[in-house]
């Protein structure tokens, strides 16, 4: 009787083994091959790179705060973030580093230990800080790709670093170049809004500072407030 219990015992785990192994493996595989992906373009969330320039317009608050056409600009690279709610409203927050260099047509900041006539002069600030930003997709239905949009925002950036840099010929026909930097008139912080129309990696970015640039008592006229140009998202088509 022992004997017979046993053989039946063994033929019993052999028969439930198989069946037992052979139900998780299936289960595993269905469970994975169901996941469905939430990170690319067109998906809930989405992370790139981008680059920007952009040109200063507008009228300044004076004939000191005028700048040389063409040669005032800014240049800016940032990480974006994108997290898509439905088929037309996305929303999110991106991180910069910009470059902003100010070439005033006549400005004369410089003093000067004689009577030597500025051949250069600039204003450069180097900022960083978040931007915020609603995006309207034009294209409700779509692939996997960024599309046409517009977004609304704001941003904020501190002024980490500022230099009046100038350079003129001394009395011995020598080319002088100065540096000053940390400078005491420089607000510390800078905000604003912007707008973006965006086609896939091409983007016209405008945006408008409501903050001023040199404090109240630096007696000194602001540059213009509006700035246009263009950025090229670092990623596929």
């Amino acid at each position: 009787m022992r004997l017979r219990f046993f053989f039946l015992l063994i033929i019993g785990l052999l028969l439930t083994a198989p069946l037992d192994a052979q139900e998780v493996v299936i289960h595993e595989d269905l469970k994975g091959d169901t996941l469905k992906p939430t990170f690319g373009m067109n998906r809930k969330h989405y992370r790139h790179s981008f680059l920007g320039s952009h040109f200063f317009l507008g009228d300044s608050e004076g004939p000191s705060g005028k700048l040389r056409t063409g040669l005032s600009w800014a240049m800016e690279y940032g990480i974006r973030y994108k997290r898509r709610f439905n088929n037309v409203f996305s929303g999110g927050i991106e991180w910069s580093v910009k470059r902003l260099a100010y070439i005033p047509s006549d400005w004369g900041m410089a003093v000067l230990p004689y009577e030597e006539e500025i051949r250069k002069e600039r204003l450069v600030l180097i900022q960083t800080g978040p931007g915020i930003y609603q995006r309207i997709n034009f294209q409700k239905r779509r692939g996997d790709f960024i599309g046409r949009f517009l977004d609304l925002g704001v941003y904020g950036y501190w002024n980490f670093s500022s230099r009046h840099v100038y350079s003129y010929d001394n009395a011995r026909d020598e080319r002088v170049k100065v540096k000053t930097s940390r400078l005491s008139y420089i607000q510390p912080f800078d905000y604003g809004v912007l707008a973006r129309l965006g086609f896939n990696n091409f983007v016209i970015r405008g945006s408008y500072r409501f903050s001023d640039h040199f404090k109240e008592n630096s007696g000194m006229e602001e540059f213009p407030r509006f700035s246009l140009g263009l950025e090229l998202g670092l990623h596929p088509k």
